[in-house]
């Protein structure tokens, strides 16, 4: 399976994935670049910002979790003609 395949069939499975799960399970250290592709092909994944405060340290680091969606959003296919 390529990186591609796999994020995908983890994200339909799971729903969502960030940069370090992808890292400590798959090895994968480009996410965001997989996700580009991916969107690209067409599938309907967002992101979110998420905050994590380091109890040891006390600082806030920010990371993003990738979602996925079956549905396309409301209101993407306006583009569309029927004649």
């Amino acid at each position: 399976m390529t990186q591609k395949q796999i994020v995908l069939s983890h994200l339909r499975k799971n729903k969502s994935i960030t940069s370090w799960f992808a890292i400590q399970n798959y090895g994968m250290t480009r996410l965001a670049d997989i996700i580009l592709r991916l969107r690209k092909e067409g599938h309907n994944i967002e992101t979110k910002i998420m905050k994590h405060k380091n109890m040891r340290t006390g600082k806030t680091s920010h990371f993003a979790k990738y979602t996925y969606s079956e549905h396309p959003p409301v209101g993407t296919n306006y583009g569309l003609c029927f004649s």
